[in-house]
């Protein structure tokens, strides 16, 4: 791998490549930071991901793809940690997952996970980093196997619920 920089008062330029010659990142940094638009690529010379930096943490919109082009996840920072929203994409396109965040980071607000397929898998919402209220998990099929509920401080609360492949109850635990 080479590297190549060029610098311009407290501005560098920075620039690395693969031992093939294609690009691997660049980018620009200040005072010695990370800062503005950064770009990663495969070694193949497909774009990897695009990032946006102020002062060394990751802030704004980011970006990552699979080889193939296809959009691998999306999501946008605030002061180097995960803030408004994070969604993840298998390969086929189909959406994996979603989670929302509050201004510091913590996990808040509704949560998705989905089957390849697309048939949502699991849905609930977290309430300052914590499982909160109704729980839902599903079978393929869309049938839901398990329906659990929590209180404000992530704990187990109430009756859950299990069911089989066809929605019979077969299991009731009480919280």
């Amino acid at each position: 791998m080479s590297f190549v920089s060029c610098e311009y008062k407290d501005s560098q330029v920075s620039q690395s490549y693969y031992s093939n010659g294609i690009k691997k990142d660049s980018g620009r940094y200040l005072s010695g930071m990370k800062q503005g638009i950064w770009k990663y690529w495969y070694e193949n010379g497909n774009l990897a991901s695009i990032r946006q930096y102020h002062d060394g943490k990751e802030e704004g919109i980011s970006k990552s793809w699979y080889n193939d082009g296809n959009l691998k996840d999306s999501s946008y920072y605030s002061g180097g940690k995960f803030s408004q929203y994070w969604y993840s994409f298998y390969k086929n396109g189909n959406i994996n997952s979603m989670q929302l965040y509050d201004s510091s980071g913590k996990t808040n607000g509704k949560f998705k996970l989905y089957y390849e397929n697309g048939q949502i898998k699991q849905e609930g919402e977290i309430l300052q980093g914590n499982n909160f209220g109704k729980w839902i998990e599903y079978y393929q099929n869309g049938v839901p196997s398990v329906i659990q509920y929590y209180d404000r401080d992530g704990n187990k609360d109430s009756t859950w619920l299990e069911f089989n492949l066809v929605g019979d109850t077969i299991g009731v635990l009480e919280y």
